[in-house]
């Protein structure tokens, strides 16, 4: 536990001195213990994030994207079908303010669904394979 705890301080320094390379090699290094962010979505694969997303309601990702980062909201955008992103993107506009608590809910009830995702094999995150594992 302390060796986690260590790994996360690095982590929170990282971050707040604007270090995101060493940031996400000290995240890289807390390995599976470390917990799955929302942004880290990023690293899933394009056919990871679209089977990942046939399963979410579109309200909910429209609520969880509400605070992505653009690249993550173009990343999952970009890998639904033209008319659901349309309307998912629609949904967003609509919300309106939101609570942040409602938001993370969203994007851990998401997290939660690669997470299972990954457990399956049917999603990989880029960098998480085991050693000598070769992702392309």
């Amino acid at each position: 536990v302390r060796a986690v705890v260590e790994e996360f301080r690095d982590l929170a320094e990282a971050c707040r001195r604007g270090r995101e390379g060493e940031a996400r090699s000290a995240a890289a290094g807390a390995g599976a213990t470390a917990a799955l962010a929302f942004e880290d979505l990023l690293l899933v694969d394009d056919a990871g994030m679209q089977r990942l997303l046939e399963d979410i309601d579109p309200r909910r990702l429209a609520l969880a994207l509400k605070s992505a980062s653009p690249e993550l909201n173009e990343k999952m955008l970009r890998n639904m079908p033209v008319r659901a992103a349309e309307a998912v993107k629609e949904e967003t506009r609509r919300l309106g303010p939101v609570r942040v608590a409602d938001v993370e809910a969203a994007q851990r009830a998401i997290v939660d669904a690669a997470r299972r995702l990954e457990e399956q094999g049917l999603a990989r995150l880029h960098g998480r394979g085991g050693e000598g594992d070769v992702i392309v």
